[in-house]
């Protein structure tokens, strides 16, 4: 393995690693233009605050990351493969994306 594929899978061990609870950043308007979003499964009400879910879904897709050495298509394979349950309805006029670059999942417009 190269410096930078040690220095990146340490980097998403330690992530994954963590118990901890984290700050949620607020993502730039348009993080890039390689995001991937959700394709439409079922979504669980509509939260006033969508930090928890940011978390919850960042962890998985970094979790689900490490273990198939490869960011998913998508956040519904995150639910295909068993890392979340299902993916919460984000605010009106807005929707979950990867952003691959930072290993996060944000909130973009629609």
């Amino acid at each position: 393995m190269n410096r930078l594929a040690i220095t990146i899978c340490a980097a998403l061990l330690a992530a994954v690693g963590c118990s901890k609870k984290h700050d949620v950043a607020q993502p730039m308007s348009s993080p890039d233009t390689a995001l991937h979003g959700q394709t439409g499964k079922a979504a669980q009400p509509v939260q006033a605050d969508p930090s928890a879910a940011l978390a919850t879904l960042t962890h998985a897709l970094r979790k689900y990351s490490l273990e198939n050495r490869r960011v998913p298509a998508n956040l519904d394979e995150l639910v295909r493969a068993g890392y979340v349950q299902t993916i919460p309805a984000a605010p009106p006029g807005k929707k979950f994306a990867i952003y691959p670059k930072r290993m996060e999942v944000v909130l973009v417009d629609e």
